[in-house]
């Protein structure tokens, strides 16, 4: 049974996960495109993307128990 908190934080993960998405893309594009390196943008959204796909798994781990 899903509650409102596993809910909110579902509806977060998917936010983060697509921002990061966004930011990723910026970054690359941003460098590669228009040379205007901005690698610590880029490390940031990273770890940001990182942290949430563990999220995502830690979530999914916790519904199958």
């Amino acid at each position: 049974m899903k509650t409102i908190n596993t809910s909110k934080i579902s509806s977060v993960n998917s936010i983060m996960l697509f921002l990061a998405s966004f930011g990723i893309s910026y970054s690359l594009v941003s460098e590669f495109a228009f040379e205007r390196p901005n690698r610590e943008l880029l490390v940031i959204i990273i770890c940001l993307l990182a942290g949430s796909f563990a999220s995502k798994k830690r979530e999914k781990a916790e519904n199958n128990k």
